[in-house]
């Protein structure tokens, strides 16, 4: 239930946000939006307020705001199509689409023989043929009349067409602004929940209880005096003593609590990132690898928890620092025969690990050492403004480094991606690691939600702007039969798209793939 809950808050939150930023800008440019609404599909609730028909649907995934304008056609009705009019002072007010409506049984049909409710160059008018043919001017602000709603009439005054190009680039890029701007909110109150890490003291502020220091005596507030004897003053000098012993199984570590000095043995985590695998600080002494799940490299490769490495390539290796280097040399993820030791029993193994450009894109290193601590934490609002602006900006950059790999690299391709069903179960874990984590994660996912939507693509924000830009230079606007059928063709071909990686991700989740 908490993975449902989060997963409809997060992405309530970031589609209500999109939609809302056509919206704003759309109604200040004069646009008529006809239909606000929050996911696709049948209808669970609706209500119209002023102009706009606000509607909440029945798969919450993504939204849409209807503009007038947007379509071809600039009539809901057609020649020869049977109507009944609403006439007062000799105007039509509304057009009855629904004929069986009971509200308007008092009223003739009428077929409709020639019809004008764009009024570019004219006032609006319909003519239709009762007894006879009869010519009606139509009130610019009338409306349709459907089953169980009305719409307005969409006159080229309220038209995206009739705005400028400054007015449709604002109301079309305003999603993505607006998915820009709840990034920039999320890493904010994250960096003020987190506070600012003081990395000119060794003093220790958390310690993950679970982790190699919390096992040798490490408590928060402790202070680090020496890694294998070599003195560290600050925080940066503890990362740079760490980083030189990566792979190493067993480090001395020195500190004070509470007056009294300490010098224990600590057995780091060695995490192979590139292979989905962690060794076993439970187990120093031996090869055994641990954190291993259907979704790992190594899973996927046939490891299972306890296994223990005996060789690589035919190589026999003792000691975690031989592993190490073998994986940290393995730049461009090539293939390994590992032969792991099981229930008294060798058994031999294939497995690619991801090379050091899919890894780099990730923010890890190919290998690395963890002792689990962090360093105290301070309020600082300097350092959130900061986090607001590097959080967005390291996950614009993350994201075209992906879209780089998918079109560069044979070890990631569109079946790595994750579609709705990928999103929720990562945001079922993110929640359960607490609430700042998923505002993290809020605003990680609104700045793909903002990127994607501006790949210069039809059907997308980008593909949108593109055919503005093409009509700034060439001072010509672009066909809207043309324009709209490479839209419409392209909404299908990613539709298609979406389906293969929401596919993936169902074989992912019961752990077929």
């Amino acid at each position: 239930m908490l993975g449902i809950l989060a997963f409809i808050f997060v992405i309530g939150i970031i589609i209500i946000i999109h939609e809302l930023g056509h919206f704003y800008f759309a109604r200040r440019a004069g646009v008529l939006c006809h239909e606000f609404s929050f996911g696709m599909g049948p209808i669970l609730w609706q209500k119209k307020k002023g102009e706009t028909l606000y509607s909440i649907r029945t798969i919450p995934i993504g939204g849409y705001v209807t503009m007038a304008g947007e379509d071809v056609e600039t009539s809901m009705v057609k020649v020869g199509q049977e109507v009944k009019l609403l006439i007062e002072n000799n105007i039509v007010t509304k057009l009855i689409i629904d004929l069986k409506s009971a509200k308007y049984q008092h009223l003739n049909t009428v077929k409709v023989v020639e019809v004008d409710l764009y009024g570019k160059d004219s006032d609006l008018f319909i003519v239709v043929k009762d007894e006879e043919v009869v010519r009606y001017d139509v009130l610019r602000t009338g409306c349709y009349v459907f089953k169980n709603q009305e719409l307005m009439f969409s006159p080229y005054e309220r038209s995206m067409e009739s705005k400028s190009l400054g007015q449709r680039f604002l109301a079309i890029f305003g999603g993505p602004l607006m998915n820009f701007l709840l990034a920039l909110l999320a890493f904010f109150i994250v960096g003020l929940a987190t506070g600012a890490p003081n990395i000119d003291s060794s003093i220790i502020g958390e310690v993950d209880q679970e982790g190699p220091a919390y096992i040798a005596g490490i408590r928060p507030n402790d202070e680090l005096l020496s890694i294998n004897g070599k003195s560290v003053d600050t925080w940066t000098d503890i990362s740079t003593e760490l980083d030189k012993l990566v792979g190493e199984s067993a480090i001395i570590v020195e500190w004070e609590s509470e007056d009294e000095f300490h010098n224990e043995i600590v057995y780091p985590e060695i995490i192979f990132y590139s292979a989905g695998f962690k060794s076993n600080p439970e187990k120093p002494f031996e090869l055994a690898v641990s954190g291993i799940n259907d979704q790992t490299v190594a899973g996927k490769a046939g490891f299972l928890n306890d296994d223990i490495i005996v060789s690589i390539d035919g190589t026999a290796v003792h000691l975690w620092n031989q592993v190490t280097e073998i994986f940290l040399n393995n730049l461009e993820g090539d293939l390994f025969k590992i032969t792991v030791e099981r229930d008294g029993k060798l058994v031999d193994l294939e497995i690619t690990p991801y090379g050091k450009e899919v890894i780099d894109t990730q923010g890890f290193g190919l290998v690395d050492s963890m002792i689990s601590i962090s360093p105290v934490h301070k309020f600082s609002l300097v350092a959130s403004i900061k986090m607001a602006f590097t959080g967005t900006i390291n996950a614009v950059t993350s994201i075209f480094d992906t879209l780089k790999l998918l079109f560069g690299n044979d070890q990631v391709g569109v079946g790595d991606l994750a579609g709705p069903v990928g999103i929720y179960s990562i945001t079922s874990r993110v929640a359960s690691a607490g609430f700042i984590s998923l505002i993290s994660w809020i605003g990680l996912l609104s700045v793909n939600i903002g990127v994607i939507n501006l790949l210069p693509i039809p059907a997308l924000v980008g593909g949108r702007l593109i055919f503005l830009g093409v009509e700034a230079l060439t001072k010509r606007k672009i066909n809207r039969k043309l324009e709209n059928t490479l839209h419409t063709g392209m909404y299908f071909a990613l539709l298609s798209l979406f389906s293969f990686i929401t596919w993936n991700d169902i074989l992912r989740l019961i752990g077929l793939k």
